[in-house]
């Protein structure tokens, strides 16, 4: 995924002017951020949908990103480790 957020950043600064090293790292964070979120996201459905409980996971989804934007959560190092856990 870094490397993901790393050719997106680079592609939308190719002349490397628009943002200083912090921004640029900045960016990239952000991006790596919304790119496990949406794979994670996209995982718990699809798996939801091949078991015939898309309904049911979309509602727990919803409940648990409420949850831990209120109260947190583990962070590990990696998002393969992430996903493993969860």
């Amino acid at each position: 995924m870094e490397k993901i957020a790393n050719r997106i950043v680079s592609y939308l600064d190719t002349d490397q002017a628009a943002w200083n090293e912090i921004e640029r790292m900045q960016m990239i964070l952000g991006l790596q951020v919304l790119i496990h979120n949406i794979v994670m996201t996209g995982t718990i459905l699809f798996l939801a949908l091949l078991t015939g409980m898309l309904w049911e996971a979309a509602i727990l989804l919803t409940a648990y990103g409420a949850l831990k934007m209120t109260v947190g959560g583990v962070h590990f190092k990696t998002s393969c480790a992430c996903r493993e856990y969860n």
